[in-house]
């Protein structure tokens, strides 16, 4: 199933905007997807949360992973992805 590695550019890591701004779009996509530290310390929650994107406690350089077991959700985590690292991207692996 489709999983990216991503390590946080944003300056503030995943705080209010940034979580909202991704909940949001996993919301509207109708896909199921979650969000996990890659460190352990915290996840898999579900990435239309923004409380639960936001009790990650995810800081810049950070990496998390996007997971979803929906067979055509390729597409939406590379984009979330870029949502994530910056519009680069940097960092984004697909597993």
């Amino acid at each position: 199933m489709p999983t990216r590695h991503v390590v946080v550019n944003a300056t503030d890591g995943l705080h209010a905007r940034p979580a909202a701004t991704l909940a949001h779009s996993v919301a509207t996509s109708g896909v199921p997807v979650t969000l996990a530290r890659e460190d352990g310390h915290g996840g898999p929650v579900d990435a239309a949360s923004m409380l639960g994107i936001m009790g990650l406690g995810v800081n810049q350089g950070d990496a998390v992973v996007l997971h979803s077991d929906a067979s055509d959700s390729a597409e939406l985590l590379d984009r979330l992805a870029v949502l994530i690292g910056g519009a680069a991207a940097e960092g984004v692996e697909e597993a």
